[in-house]
């Protein structure tokens, strides 16, 4: 078990449960103990509101681009600077084509 304050927390202490596995390679892989669903996880979060650490699945928080529909993440992505726009170059033309 492994338990650090945090420097301005909220007077919290945590006991998070950290688990081994043994890959073929060689040597241990650590992993943390999810504390609501007891799952192994390589990343704890904490909750937005209360603070409290658990993974990813278990706090429901999910990437933008798992929410957005298919056009909006096309239109997101075009804005986004360092990517090319198609129309900055102009359209493709077909050379030798009558």
């Amino acid at each position: 078990m492994f338990s650090r304050p945090r420097a301005g927390s909220l007077g919290r202490d945590y006991i998070i449960d950290l688990v081994t596995t043994c890959p073929h390679f060689g040597g241990p892989r650590w992993w943390f103990r999810c504390p609501l669903s007891g799952c192994r996880v390589r990343k704890l979060y904490a909750h937005p509101s209360t603070g409290h650490f658990a993974s990813r699945q278990t706090l429901g928080l999910t990437y933008q681009v798992c929410r957005e529909e298919p056009l909006d993440h096309a239109a997101r992505r075009a804005r986004e600077p360092g990517v090319p726009s198609l129309w900055a170059t102009g359209l493709p033309t077909l050379s030798g084509v009558t």
